[in-house]
């Protein structure tokens, strides 16, 4: 039980360095505190590979048009 209770802990952790609130990751970890040693530890992978959604839009607009998308009109100087 004390190996279920330190993944749950890096679960939660690892979802706060994502940028979850403490509130989801108190949540996601009841949600999955009954789950096995072996789940737990693919979810932490999982958990550890994805990339947080927020931070790639708000990067990818502040990107500046390519010479390309203005040619083709999709995007202009000022979007």
């Amino acid at each position: 039980m004390k190996s279920k209770k330190f993944i749950l802990n890096q679960i939660r952790e690892t979802m706060l360095d994502k940028g979850h609130s403490e509130t989801q990751a108190d949540a996601y970890v009841d949600e999955v505190k009954d789950s096995t040693v072996y789940e737990l530890l693919v979810l932490k992978k999982e958990i550890k590979q994805a990339e947080p959604p927020e931070e790639e839009e708000e990067e990818e607009e502040q990107e500046p048009p390519s010479f390309f998308d203005r040619l083709r009109g999709i995007r202009r100087n000022q979007d």
